[in-house]
């Protein structure tokens, strides 16, 4: 059950009822519990919750938006329903679900807060996210293009980079587990199936039969590459708009996904080759040969964004990040992606040169030393000859006059990034038209702040202009 699947009031009655079997052993399916009167709005519950509205139930109870009264702030309520509180084994996912979704902590996964017992109920509180799931996003738009696909498959697969790297393992990864905001931001949830390795083999068959890897129907132990068939299936599902295996029953599906080769994307959709190489590896049978760990994914998925940015239009802004540092690049990438904007991530001079002219991005994120950037020749420029004479090597105070004195770039935001420390650097930088200097090693919260202040510093100067 998604505790907070579909969480604005439209369409999230559906998304906690799906048809798909959630545990595939041979007890069934948990018993329908959508009799039980729901929480008013406006009720308190546990002296701490006012109860907003019903977001969405299923057969293991109910979640609610509500507020929490003692920061005023709204967050997802998760319930068992009545009839499981007395099951010890229900008890214990519940538990085990929090347990482990508390110890991911990433900005693609559902952040879980809480479990609490009162008024004779179990619960967990989870961030409130403001987002449909998935599957009702592919119901109301049918299918997304390659790279807005590939653009959601990446963060979920980010986050799910993040569980493996803790050794825990999703075991549910669907459409339904999957919350997309308005901003395009995808976020996983409901752990409740999932497992760490330090816990040893959970032998019980489950999962959703639709994305379940083959070696689960076999009571096999879930890893990593049991999440990435169910990434493989998820990513078919988006492009297509269907499953590429077929079934009605456990049987059915068991069958098929043991022993019947997948359905191929077909030929005349417009999906690029390495994207149907990579599908094709996360379906393979066996586990050895699919892709072991989610970064593997992750680098085709990089590649082929990359070799589309300049033909797929976007209607997002665009940042531009100059610099050859993979720490740099996969930080950047990620706060920028997270605040709404589509991002470009180039190494060199020449490649900043081209694209800034043939994007004119809304933000730059420069090294302050770019990588043949010493090339651009600004010898007569007087204001970069008076600098001193350490200076003119870094090769961004050329791109930045360059900037400066284009009319139609001469706004854009300009936050150099600098392992040095020379003191007269951020003057200089600011002087040839940067908004905000940063030094390395920096944290994600102190690179989010330069952003800020990059961003008013410039709306500050179009202003005085």
């Amino acid at each position: 059950m998604s505790p907070s699947s579909a969480s604005t009031a439209r369409n999230h009655g559906s998304q906690l009822t799906s048809t798909s079997v959630t545990y595939a052993s041979t007890e069934g399916p948990p018993p329908d519990t959508t009799n039980e009167p729901p929480l008013r709005p406006g009720t308190n519950f546990a002296r701490r919750y006012r109860i907003e509205r019903l977001l969405g139930e299923g057969g293991m109870g109910r979640v609610y938006l509500a507020t929490d009264c003692s920061i005023d702030e709204p967050i997802a309520l998760k319930f068992v329903s009545s009839v499981h509180r007395t099951n010890r084994a229900v008890l214990e996912q519940f538990k085990r679900e929090l347990k482990l979704a508390r110890k991911v902590r990433h900005r693609n996964v559902v952040a879980s807060f809480h479990l609490g017992e009162a008024e004779g109920c179990s619960y967990i509180t989870q961030e409130y996210i403001d987002a449909d799931s998935l599957s009702v996003l592919l119901k109301r738009r049918g299918t997304l293009h390659e790279a807005e696909a590939l653009g959601l498959l990446r963060q979920v697969l980010r986050g799910l980079r993040a569980a493996h790297d803790l050794g825990i393992v999703h075991r549910d990864i669907k459409a339904g587990n999957i919350l997309v905001n308005a901003g395009g931001m995808a976020f996983i949830t409901d752990f409740g199936l999932a497992f760490s390795a330090a816990q040893g083999h959970d032998r019980h068959v489950a999962g959703t039969m639709q994305y379940m890897a083959p070696e689960l129907f076999e009571g096999a132990a879930a890893t990593p590459a049991s999440d990435l068939y169910s990434c493989g299936i998820l990513l078919f599902q988006i492009l297509v708009g269907r499953f590429p295996i077929d079934g009605h029953n456990f049987s059915e599906f068991s069958h098929a996904h043991r022993c019947v080769p997948p359905e191929l994307i077909p030929a005349d959709l417009a999906v690029s080759s390495p994207t149907r190489q990579i599908y094709a590896r996360m379906l393979a049978k066996h586990p050895p040969h699919r892709p072991q760990r989610a970064v593997e994914v992750l680098e085709v998925l990089e590649d082929v964004l990359a070799a589309d940015a300049l033909k797929v239009k976007t209607a997002r802004p665009i940042a531009l990040v100059a610099d050859a540092d993979p720490t740099v690049r996969s930080t950047a990438r990620e706060l920028l992606e997270s605040e709404g904007y589509h991002v470009e991530a180039v190494a060199t001079a020449r490649e900043t040169l081209e694209l800034v002219f043939s994007l004119a991005p809304s933000l730059l994120v420069l090294d302050s030393n770019v990588e043949g950037g010493q090339d651009i020749a600004f010898a007569s420029d007087a204001s970069i000859a008076s600098l001193d004479e350490i200076l003119p090597r870094h090769g961004g105070l050329g791109l930045c006059r360059l900037m400066q004195r284009d009319p139609g770039l001469g706004r854009v935001p300009i936050l150099v990034v600098t392992a040095q420390r020379h003191p007269g650097l951020a003057p200089a930088f600011m002087l040839m038209g940067a908004s905000e200097v940063i030094h390395k090693p920096f944290t994600r919260e102190e690179f989010e702040a330069a952003i800020h202040r990059a961003r008013q510093a410039a709306l500050a100067r179009a202003e005085d202009a």
